[in-house]
């Protein structure tokens, strides 16, 4: 056996988390096979999962002639090491060739317009219903289950989506659908993944993997992160969200980082279900949010900052919390008297939304630094 690449197709972050959970919640007849699918499935060179199994066949084998058997099951330092160990999680680098080569790094500005999204999402459906993601609604038909009775796939997502949507869907005919229906069902296969913790190779006409112990969130992380990648190349502003009410459900997008720290503000702010700030954010990056919705959106904003005013002014100065109040009186989001602009582009709510959104979050970062100060006084 050659030695294996160690090169994730995976982010190696959830690889991390997939993989802590799996030492956490797995028992020790589990721990194996699920570490031995784990492998197969994040690792871009099956010889990983191939040496990992020699492995612990070598120390099975080994006990059964008389040595030792070890008083840990050997699977779990293994793993331990192997989080550890930062060379064998490098993310998995794709041949550079000659067209990118010589574009001059611009060759991947715009998505292929040979192929929609929906397409390409259709395959995604297709890709992970294989590898058994699916084991409700896209059972993986193991050869020695014929007389399983299939379910009516084209009539449950109906009823779920309330979309007309004939199953199976081509990548050709998914081309046909209106955007409220690609959108339906992205957010219905989300709530349909779950991940097989375990395979089991059928030799029996060539039927190939029987994938068992299903996980929803491993399955739904790992069908968003494929989504939102998907959505990324092909230039959409849209993303699943990963946290609270907007997990599973689309979302408009902004740049990476922008995404990022908005998902960690509401995550931060999840025990208290009646935060506005949260809600705020919610609501302005909602899929189908209009300009009245991200308006009332930068008024909840508006509420936390405005009992505050005097405060922030003794803080920071006087003409930056003023820029803050002004542009909340001139746009019509405090009050309707007065000379306002009337103006509502999209543009200028999402530049309101972050003028608002960072005084917010400097506003706590003052009242956290003063209660501390408080505690220690």
């Amino acid at each position: 056996m050659s030695d294996p690449v160690y090169s994730l197709s995976w982010p190696r972050t959830l690889f991390v988390w997939e993989a802590h959970r799996i030492l956490q919640s797995a028992s020790e007849t589990e721990l194996l096979p699920w570490t031995q699918h784990l492998l197969r499935e994040t690792f871009e060179d099956e010889g990983v999962a191939e040496e990992f199994a020699a492995k612990m066949a070598s120390q099975r084998d080994a006990a059964t002639w008389g040595v030792p058997a070890p008083t840990v099951n050997p699977v779990r330092p293994w793993l331990q090491a192997l989080l550890t160990d930062e060379a064998r999680l490098a993310p998995y680098q794709p041949p550079v060739y000659f067209a990118e080569r010589h574009s001059g790094g611009h060759i991947d500005l715009e998505p292929d317009s040979r192929y929609t999204f929906v397409e390409d999402f259709i395959d995604l459906v297709n890709t992970m219903s294989s590898k058994g993601y699916f084991p409700k609604i896209l059972p993986k038909i193991c050869e020695d289950d014929n007389w399983t009775e299939s379910m009516d796939v084209t009539r449950e997502i109906r009823r779920a989506t309330k979309q007309a949507v004939d199953w199976p869907l081509s990548p050709m005919d998914a081309k046909h659908l209106p955007d409220v229906t690609v959108y339906s069902l992205v957010e219905y296969f989300n709530d349909q993944a779950q991940r097989p913790r375990k395979s089991e190779w059928h030799n029996w006409n060539n039927c190939g993997f029987d994938y068992s112990d299903f996980n929803r969130e491993s399955g739904g992380a790992v069908y968003r992160w494929r989504v939102n990648t998907l959505l990324s190349q092909h230039k959409a502003p849209l993303m699943l969200g990963s946290v609270g009410k907007e997990r599973g459900r689309l979302v408009h997008s902004f740049s990476r980082e922008q995404d990022a720290l908005l998902t960690q503000e509401v995550e931060n702010r999840a025990e208290n279900r009646a935060d506005e700030v949260a809600h705020a954010i919610r609501m302005f990056r909602a899929r189908n949010a209009n300009n009245i919705d991200k308006r009332a959106a930068l008024a909840l904003l508006y509420k936390r900052l405005e009992p505050q005013r005097k405060y922030l002014e003794s803080k920071t100065t006087k003409g930056d919390v003023d820029d803050i109040f002004n542009i909340a009186n001139r746009y019509h989001i405090r009050h309707s008297v007065g000379k306002q602009f009337s103006e509502e582009r999209e543009e200028y709510l999402e530049w309101m939304f972050w003028n608002f959104f960072s005084m917010v979050r400097l506003l706590d970062a003052l009242e956290a630094k003063q209660n501390t100060v408080e505690k220690t006084a």
